[in-house]
C-alpha cells in the first residue's frame, strides 16, 4: 500500500498535466492554433510529466519484486511507456512510437490506494532515503 501512495501523487500530477494542457485537453481542441497554450504544454512535458515518470519508474523498478506475475505485465507496461515518452519528448522518436499510457497501471495503482485487495508494501521506510518524492 505505501508503495502505491508514494506513486499516486506524481502519477495524478501527470494525470492532471494531460487533462488540462494534452493535445485532448478542451485548450488544444478550442484552440488548436495557440502557440502559447502549445507552448504550456511542451513545459509541462517537460518539467513535470518526465520528471514524474522517472519518480515512478525508479520506485517501480526497485520493488519490482512486490508485484505478482500478471501485475509484472502491466508494470513492464508502463515501463516500457516512460522509456518510449521520453525519448518522444526528446524528439529521439516520432510520436507513433510511444507506447500509450497502459491505463491498467493507473488502475492497479488507485485500487491499492483506496483499499483494493493488494498486499501491503510497508516500503516508505526503504523509499525515504532514496528522497525521490
Amino acid at each position: 500500500m505505501e508503495l502505491a501512495r508514494l506513486i499516486l501523487p506524481s502519477l495524478e500530477e501527470n494525470r492532471q498535466s494531460w487533462a488540462q494542457f494534452g493535445p485532448t485537453s478542451d485548450l488544444a481542441r478550442t484552440q488548436p492554433h495557440n502557440e502559447a497554450a502549445h507552448a504550456v504544454w511542451i513545459s509541462e512535458r517537460l518539467s513535470v510529466i518526465v520528471p514524474n515518470n522517472r519518480k515512478i519508474a525508479a520506485f517501480v523498478n526497485e520493488y519490482k519484486a512486490l508485484f505478482d506475475v500478471g501485475e509484472q505485465v502491466t508494470v513492464a507496461s508502463f515501463l516500457i511507456h516512460v522509456r518510449s515518452y521520453e525519448q518522444w519528448v526528446d524528439d529521439v522518436i516520432p510520436y507513433v512510437a510511444v507506447k500509450r499510457f497502459p491505463a491498467e497501471f493507473d488502475e492497479m495503482i488507485r485500487k491499492v490506494v483506496d483499499g483494493g485487495a493488494w498486499r501491503e508494501f510497508p516500503v516508505a521506510e526503504l523509499l525515504w532515503p532514496l528522497r525521490l518524492f
